[in-house]
C-alpha cells in the first residue's frame, strides 16, 4: 500500500518544472503569463502603479529577481536602472530585452525609417506623418515658415534621430541648412521661433536642443527609440512568438505547451485589434496631448496623432515652460484632448482644462487598475481605446 501511494505521488508530480521567469512591467508579465499558462507563472518586478523609468524595487521584487533564471523586459530605454540591478542580483540569469528583437516596429527608430513593418490604417497614418517630416522638416526651418501647423507636425513626429541629425549635422548638406537656419534664427526669427518652441527666456541652440530632447532624466530613449512599444498590439503578437521560442529553447520538455499557448494568444489579440480598430474609427485623426510621450505607438496603430508630452522631464512635474507650451496648443485649437495618467495624477491637466470643450481623460499604459496576469494586456488596450473615444467631440 505504501509503495502504491509513493508511486501515485511520483506520477502526480510534473516531470519537468518550468524555469523561474521574471518580467519587468505588467504588460510584459501578462504576455509571458499567457505563454506559460498551465506550465508555470512568471514573477513581476515592477508594480504597475509606479513609474518604471525611475522605480525602486521592493524587497519581494528583489527576491524574485534573485531567483530568476530567465528575465524578459522592454529594455534599458524604459528602465535604465534595471541593468545594474540585474547584474548585481541575477548575474547568471538570461536576460531578453524585447524591443531589441526583430521584427519589432519602432517609433523614432535608429535609422529614422523603421516604420516599414506597419500595415493597416494606423501604419499608413504613421508613415504619412514620417514622410512629411523627412521631406519638409529642413526646408520649413531654413525658410523661417514657423506656422503653427508645421510646428504641430514637427511636434507630432518628435523623431529623436531626426533631431540628432539637426544637432550633430552628419553630412555637409544638413550642416549648411543648419547654419542657414541658425543665421536666420539669430537675425530674424527669435520671437516667432520662441513662440512655437516655448523658449521664452533664451534663444540659443543649446536650450533649443535640450527642449527637443525633453531632458529625460531616468528615461533614456537609447538610440532614439521610444520604449513604449508594447502599446502596439502587432509588437505584442511578435513578442508572444519570441517568448514562446525562448522558453521552448530553455525548456524543451514544455515546448509544445509554450508554442500552443502563444498561437492561441496571438489569435485572440489579432481579433481584439480588429475590434479596437472599429471602436476607434470615430477617433481617426484625433490630435491629443499626453502627460508624457508614451502613446505614439498606439496612435500610429489606430490613427490618432500624438502632439507629444506635457512634462518634459519624466522625473519631475511639468515646468512653467511646459505649461505655457500646452496653453499655446489649446489657444491655437491644436487639440481639445488631454491625456493624463494614473501614475501621474490629474492636477496639471486639470489646470489646463479651463473651458468645457477641453476633455481630460485618464489613461493607463501599465495596467494599474487590472490584476496582473494573462488578461491584463488586453485590458490595457481596451481601457486605452475607451478613453480615446471619450475625447471625441
Amino acid at each position: 500500500m505504501l509503495k502504491h501511494t509513493a508511486l501515485c505521488l511520483i506520477l502526480a508530480t510534473p516531470a519537468y518544472a518550468a524555469p523561474q521567469v521574471a518580467t519587468d512591467i505588467a504588460p510584459v508579465h501578462s504576455l509571458v503569463a499567457q505563454v506559460m499558462e498551465g506550465v508555470g507563472e512568471p514573477s513581476l518586478l515592477i508594480d504597475p502603479t509606479t513609474n518604471p523609468h525611475v522605480n525602486t524595487m521592493r524587497p519581494s521584487e528583489a527576491r524574485a529577481l534573485q531567483e530568476a533564471e530567465i528575465i524578459f523586459g522592454i529594455g534599458s530605454a524604459l528602465t535604465p536602472w534595471l541593468d545594474d540591478v540585474v547584474e548585481n542580483l541575477a548575474p547568471a540569469a538570461s536576460t531578453y530585452w524585447l524591443i531589441e528583437q526583430a521584427p519589432v516596429i519602432r517609433v523614432y527608430g535608429e535609422e529614422g525609417d523603421d516604420h516599414d513593418e506597419h500595415d493597416e490604417h494606423g501604419d499608413e497614418e504613421h508613415a504619412e506623418h514620417k514622410d512629411e517630416h523627412d521631406e519638409h522638416g529642413h526646408e520649413e526651418h531654413s525658410e523661417g515658415e514657423h506656422d503653427h501647423d508645421d510646428h504641430a507636425e514637427h511636434k507630432d513626429e518628435h523623431d529623436h534621430d531626426d533631431h540628432a541629425e539637426h544637432k550633430d549635422e552628419h553630412d555637409d548638406h544638413d550642416h549648411e541648412e543648419h547654419a542657414e537656419h541658425k543665421d536666420e534664427h539669430d537675425d530674424h526669427d527669435h520671437e516667432e521661433h520662441a513662440e512655437h518652441k516655448d523658449e521664452h527666456d533664451e534663444h540659443d541652440h543649446e536650450e533649443h536642443a535640450e527642449h527637443d530632447d525633453h531632458g529625460h532624466e531616468g528615461h533614456d530613449h537609447s538610440g532614439g527609440d521610444d520604449p513604449h512599444a508594447w502599446l502596439d498590439p502587432v509588437n505584442a503578437q511578435a513578442w508572444l512568438g519570441y517568448i514562446a521560442q525562448t522558453l521552448a529553447d530553455a525548456d524543451p520538455a514544455n515546448a509544445e505547451a509554450y508554442n500552443a499557448n502563444a498561437v492561441a494568444a496571438q489569435s485572440k489579440l489579432a481579433a481584439q485589434q480588429v475590434a479596437l480598430t472599429e471602436q476607434l474609427a470615430p477617433a481617426d485623426g484625433l490630435a491629443f496631448l499626453a502627460y508624457h510621450d508614451a502613446y505614439s505607438y498606439f496612435g500610429a496603430r489606430f490613427g490618432m496623432v500624438s502632439l507629444g508630452s506635457l512634462a518634459s522631464n519624466e522625473g519631475a512635474p511639468p515646468s512653467a515652460a511646459d505649461m505655457r507650451r500646452a496653453e499655446e496648443f489649446l489657444e491655437h485649437g491644436d487639440t481639445t484632448c488631454l491625456m493624463t495618467e494614473v501614475q501621474y495624477g490629474t492636477k496639471a491637466m486639470d489646470a489646463l482644462a479651463t473651458t468645457d470643450d477641453i476633455t481630460v481623460a485618464t489613461i493607463d499604459p501599465l495596467g494599474a487598475a487590472s490584476t496582473p496576469g494573462p488578461a491584463l494586456y488586453g485590458e490595457v488596450l481596451q481601457a486605452l481605446a475607451d478613453q480615446f473615444v471619450s475625447c471625441v467631440k
